[in-house]
């Protein structure tokens, strides 16, 4: 997660964010960058777009070659409560569209600098933007891929919640899911964790897991999880 990329002026975090990003790819690992996590940038001018993800992009494209964008729209009453902004409920068509307007202005940002860019959205945007008169759902949306939170806590949910964007998606998703118990979002328990991973591998989907370091790093003792799940295989 690089924020704004204002860390990178420091050259003693720039150096610490170089030598793991190193030690990474000397691993064989890629390594992306996570920017733009804020709902707002949804709602900004393309030239306040331009500026933001431009003087990231030129701060950091010595290090990344992908951008992971996280503007969860959705969220924006959360993060901020005030009232300083429209409901989401309600008001999803206007939201909506300016997602898929600010998505469209950053993959021009991103060919003009010749990165690639993630979008991060939750399952039920493509039903929301269907409903909303947006045609083709999240097809609409112009990033390379797309990162589908389907944080749940049974396998039953998750795989209703992303069965119609399986279908119909014709951008490439990456089915990530939540097993940390300390989220707010809901999570997974390890035999759900198993068998909804084997799921998906079974499908060829690839896969994200959110706050894995739980189980990579023994964090939470209660999860026993098969190494296996975690091998990597292509078809």
């Amino acid at each position: 997660s690089v924020g704004d990329g204002n860390g990178w002026d420091d050259p003693a975090k720039a150096s610490q964010y170089t030598s793991f990003i190193n030690y990474a790819r000397s691993n064989g690992m890629k390594v992306y960058a996570v920017a733009l996590e804020d709902p707002l940038y949804a709602l900004m001018t393309e030239s306040e777009l331009d500026a933001a993800f431009s003087a990231l992009i030129s701060k950091t494209k010595d290090m990344f070659d992908t951008y992971i964008i996280d503007v969860e729209i959705h969220a924006i009453n959360i993060i901020y409560p005030n009232g300083d902004y429209l409901a989401y409920t309600g008001n999803e068509k206007f939201y909506l569209e300016k997602y898929v307007q600010m998505s469209k202005i950053l993959r021009s940002i991103a060919d003009e600098h010749g990165v690639k860019y993630i979008d991060t959205i939750p399952p039920q945007y493509h039903a929301q933007m269907i409903a909303a008169g947006i045609i083709g759902g999240i097809n609409q949306l112009s990033s390379h891929s797309i990162n589908v939170m389907a944080y749940y806590s049974t396998p039953e949910e998750i795989m209703t919640s992303i069965s119609k964007i399986l279908e119909e998606s014709k951008i490439r998703l990456v089915i990530n899911i939540n097993i940390a118990k300390e989220s707010w979002e809901p999570y997974l328990e390890a035999e759900g964790i198993s068998w909804v991973i084997r799921t998906l591998k079974e499908q060829s989907l690839p896969i994200g897991i959110w706050y894995a370091d739980h189980y990579l790093l023994n964090l939470d003792p209660t999860l026993s999880l098969d190494s296996t799940l975690f091998v990597h295989s292509t078809r």
